[in-house]
């Protein structure tokens, strides 16, 4: 008599999961999905070229690299922008690191076109980039010191053209080893454009 409705749950939520990486032709290649996560989905496809012999899965390795810090949030500024024309943009990095993580030295962000103008703050002082590269879609910039709880803030000018843009960025110690930085709270990592 007093039992409640039923809720049913499938968890970890699907609107979570990342899409499919692509596939992993040899063995050793590196991890293609969003990460750090909790959890991770395989999907295996078993095939032979000898119909008589089966194929046999002896096993997956991962290999889990460390996180670089306990969390990284971040926040674009400002929320909106003017489509279709360069437009000032500031990422915010708020790092939180104990004595067990060793710190970044390098800053990916996804840019919806060829960022430029780019300056760098660490704790709201201006500093000189050990190196910067941007691509049509991204930009990495390598700091010359190792940053722990210190924040960062990236100032740099790019084309939005579409609504909702979000700019996903991720932290590194080494290149290649990526953490991913969490928004500071939802839609913060996100451009609009204005409504006409």
């Amino acid at each position: 008599a007093f039992k409640g409705e039923i809720v049913i749950k499938r968890l970890p939520l699907e609107d979570q999961w990342s899409d499919w990486s692509s596939v992993y032709a040899a063995p050793g290649e590196g991890f293609g999905s969003p990460t750090p996560r909790g959890y991770l989905l395989v999907r295996v496809k078993l095939s032979s070229d000898t119909p008589a012999a089966g194929p046999v899965l002896d096993n997956i390795v991962l290999r889990l690299a460390d996180p670089v810090v306990k969390s990284v949030s971040g926040r674009m500024e400002p929320e909106a922008a003017e489509p279709g024309v360069s437009s000032r943009l500031t990422y915010h990095l708020a790092p939180v690191a104990t004595f067990r993580h060793p710190g970044f030295r390098h800053v990916l962000i996804r840019t919806p076109s060829r960022a430029d103008s780019v300056v760098v703050r660490v704790s709201d002082i201006q500093v000189e980039p050990a190196q910067l590269h941007a691509t049509d879609d991204s930009l990495v910039v390598s700091l010359a010191s190792t940053i722990r709880n210190q924040t960062v803030q990236i100032d740099f000018s790019t084309i939005v053209q579409q609504d909702n843009t979000v700019f996903g960025g991720a932290v590194a110690g080494v290149l290649g080893e990526w953490q991913l930085v969490d928004p500071e709270a939802e839609g913060s990592l996100t451009v609009r454009l204005p409504a006409f």
